[in-house]
């Protein structure tokens, strides 16, 4: 419930039983729709766990690093590997995702749920132009302005 309170995602500010992981799943399949997809079964989609969906949506997020076309769907451990350090290392998602367990189908729902909503919140940062560092000098810059 705090998750669903407090991280800004699309349904998150929904009491709907389900509508925080439906409105990720969402995005999710927003981002990557160009790829072809499947997220039939939800979170347990294989896309998701061969790591084909967080290579798309690393690629729409940050063109030109991973050539997604290098990638295939029966490596899933690499492509779980190669997508989740990534994110780590370009857009600053925490890992909090084993790319093993994912690989496996070993991780559980909630902690893909919490992976892709802190992806969701990096790109919305990525996409709004500021750095948390430009946005911390923006608001010094008002509190010196009213004091």
């Amino acid at each position: 419930q705090l998750l669903r309170k407090f991280q800004g995602v699309p349904g998150g500010d929904s009491d709907k039983s389900g509508s925080f992981e439906a409105g990720l799943l969402d995005w999710l399949k927003e981002m990557t729709k160009d790829y072809n997809l499947d997220y039939s079964k939800g979170f347990k989609s294989d896309d998701i766990e061969n790591g084909m969906a967080f290579l798309a949506l690393f690629n729409e997020t940050k063109p030109g690093i991973l050539n997604y076309k290098d990638y295939q769907s029966h490596n899933a451990e690499v492509n779980c590997h190669a997508a989740i350090g990534a994110a780590e290392e370009h857009l600053n998602v925490p890992a909090i995702l084993d790319p093993t367990d994912l690989a496996n189908g070993d991780a559980s729902e909630k902690n893909k749920v919490l992976y892709l909503s802190l992806y969701y919140n990096a790109h919305k940062e990525l996409s709004s132009g500021d750095s948390k560092e430009e946005l911390q000098r923006k608001i010094k810059e008002i509190e010196a302005r009213i004091k």
